[in-house]
């Protein structure tokens, strides 16, 4: 199940919390590029509406890391349909007095200006128009919009790495088809019914989406081997499919990670600080990650909007009980004893209480707690 939020302040933090404990993904539509929410949600889309054109340009992808990456699409509601690819990537968008203006580094920049040639932005060099036809010969499905119809079998664009060389995925399939729309290798055969003859098969690609009543994607198979041309439409099989083996990988609550793979954990200091982590996949509530930067570490379960890098925090684990320690005590030296026991006496309390505290310090030994208040209140 998916939620649409729009605005990422602090109510759309915190409902993306709650819709993540309940296993629902929370898509953030926001304005701002720092937006708190971007933090807890599952899908963070920045966008600007543009009303000289009449359109919204929207940056997915989007990071704060430099260079910036990303792309920037136009959607138009008259034509109801995604119209256009831009070539710039804002920090910001705004409209005033129906002229667009867009923000980076620090800087406003209008749109749509007479003085510059067209395709030029921030003064970069020019940006040649392109149309690209794909064609394949095997679609998983047809998309249709009202100004273009095209096919083809990879949903969506998931490969994007920052400066640095870290991938961001999308996550939401990550099993047999790999980040770069390639399908990993993996083992099928096909059983014939009754019979002992097994036939290796291929694994070539997987559906656009995820089909009516089903819970996943289609995989698509090609027969190999000498016994290929024996299976015939109608004919009963079974078939198994063995998954690569994931090595050094852990499982985590999805509730400790963002949707772009980051987590806090515990610092010697006991304060928290950021790591990023590979999520493989979805299982459940939980997700299967791979670093190699987070032995011996502690990691938060559940992230909340008060939760963040630097905070000073005292670890509590599941199931760990904590024992006590046994009160320190003090030893009493028989000057000590008299001038307690005859503060005491000079006290006003319950003759009870009063007798409890003296037959403890005629023993010679009283935890330090009781030393300090007697001595506090003798004033020594």
């Amino acid at each position: 199940m998916n939620l649409g939020i729009i605005g990422g302040g602090q109510l759309g933090s915190m409902l993306s919390v709650a819709a993540k404990k309940l296993n629902i993904k929370t898509i953030v539509y926001c304005n701002d590029l720092d937006a708190p929410a971007q933090n807890f949600c599952d899908e963070f889309i920045f966008s600007s509406y543009d009303d000289k054109k009449s359109e919204y340009n929207i940056t997915l992808d989007k990071t704060v890391k430099e260079p910036i990456l990303g792309e920037t699409v136009s959607f138009k509601e008259d034509v109801r349909g995604w119209v256009s690819f831009k070539s710039f990537i804002p920090e910001n968008g705004i409209s005033c007095a129906n002229e667009y203006y867009t923000f980076l580094n620090g800087n406003l920049w209008k749109h749509h200006s007479e003085l510059v040639d067209r395709n030029t932005f921030y003064e970069d060099d020019l940006r040649e128009s392109e149309i690209e036809f794909v064609f394949n010969e095997v679609p998983g499905s047809v998309k249709s919009f009202k100004t273009l119809n095209y096919e083809g079998s990879q949903a969506k664009i998931n490969k994007v790495y920052d400066s640095s060389g870290a991938l961001y995925q999308d996550n939401e399939y990550f099993n047999l088809e790999s980040v770069e729309g390639g399908i990993k290798a993996a083992s099928v055969s096909i059983y014939f019914t009754g019979l002992d003859t097994v036939i290796p098969a291929v694994i070539e690609r997987s559906s656009a989406a995820v089909g009516e009543g089903m819970t996943g994607r289609e995989i698509f198979a090609r027969l190999v081997g000498k016994n290929a041309a024996a299976v015939r439409v109608g004919d009963f099989v079974t078939v198994k499919l063995i998954e690569p083996e994931l090595q050094n990988v852990s499982i985590i609550p999805s509730t400790a990670s963002t949707s772009r793979g980051e987590v806090l954990v515990v610092g010697d200091d006991k304060r928290l600080r950021a790591a990023n982590v590979n999520i493989l996949r979805k299982q459940g509530d939980n997700i299967i990650i791979q670093s190699d930067n987070l032995s011996g570490l502690s990691i938060v379960k559940q992230r909340t909007p008060q939760l963040g890098t630097g905070i000073l925090i005292e670890p509590r684990f599941e199931g760990v009980v904590e024992i006590p320690s046994p009160p320190e005590n003090v030893v009493l030296s028989p000057e000590q004893q008299e001038k307690m026991l005859t503060h005491i006496k000079k006290g006003r309390m319950p003759d009870g209480v009063k007798k409890r505290i003296m037959d403890k310090i005629s023993t010679g030994t009283i935890p330090k707690s009781m030393y300090d208040r007697i001595t506090d209140s003798m004033g020594s």
